[in-house]
């Protein structure tokens, strides 16, 4: 990979960074894999667009572009609410040199938070000070919680025919 590829992509994480004001979490969580951590490095010759697609079924799916050429470079897993808008794995593809990424959530529970009064200062009468303590109701909220699986791949043999994927070995 280019010096200035890799600065740019550098440059781009620090600015989701600031903006969002915490570290992407497909970066933050990911993990090479072993037998494919050297193929990271090495440019991707595909000149496809990078392909974001959700699935239900991330193992088949794993399989069936495994059948078709592609090898996992590797994966971001991890766990959090759904009420902060969290960047998408695109950033972490581009860095590894990933044409495909098959993302999963899964929903694992609801958390409530009731509401209640809470004290502090409330503008009061004059012979107070101006100060009075009252309450103010605070609404209480609910967030789900869901758990986050990226699996970032790149195709390294020539594509196959679809009677050769539907003929080919489950590994």
């Amino acid at each position: 990979m280019s010096a200035l590829r890799m600065s740019s992509i550098c440059f781009a994480a620090l600015a989701t960074t600031f903006l969002t004001g915490c570290i992407d979490p497909y970066v933050a969580h990911y993990v090479a894999e072993t037998a494919a951590g050297s193929l990271a490095s090495i440019p991707s010759t595909s000149k496809a667009p990078l392909r974001v697609i959700k699935t239900s079924h991330l193992q088949a799916d794993i399989l069936r572009l495994q059948a078709l050429g592609y090898v996992v470079l590797g994966h971001s897993a991890f766990q959090d609410k759904d009420w902060f808008p969290y960047p998408s794995p695109v950033l972490q593809a581009k860095a590894v040199g990933a044409d495909i990424v098959l993302l999963k959530t899964k929903y694992v529970d609801t958390t409530h938070v009731p509401g209640g009064y809470t004290l502090g200062p409330v503008p009061g009468s004059e012979e107070s000070g101006g100060v009075s303590v009252g309450g103010v109701w605070m609404p209480g909220y609910s967030y789900n919680t869901y758990r986050y699986v990226a699996v970032f791949l790149r195709q390294q043999a020539p594509p196959v025919s679809p009677e050769q994927v539907s003929s080919a070995p489950v590994r």
